[in-house]
């Protein structure tokens, strides 16, 4: 049974060959169904990962802000000490 899942997920439609669905039509909705379903559980993961990766991005870039913010402090304070030094 999972070997036919696999085959179906692959596109591979010849484990249900014994059965027409023409005249069976609940297999046809379950075909529709379990495509359907199973896009939706992949989109689904999909969205999660990305959301997860956008959060570490946003994460590093709220790091790189801080570290800019007091790169710049000590870049000012050092300018002022050098030009009040300098001045006497």
């Amino acid at each position: 049974m999972t070997f036919s899942i696999n085959l179906f997920l692959l596109g591979d439609t010849n484990a249900l060959s014994n059965w027409e669905i023409k005249d069976n039509s609940p297999l046809a909705i379950l075909m529709v169904l379990f495509s359907l379903i199973t896009a939706i559980y992949l989109m689904n993961l999909l969205i999660g990962l990305l959301s997860n990766n956008i959060e570490k991005n946003n994460n590093r870039v709220s790091y790189l802000m801080q570290k800019a913010k007091v790169f710049i402090k000590c870049h000012i304070f050092t300018t002022i000490f050098f030009l009040s030094y300098n001045n006497k």
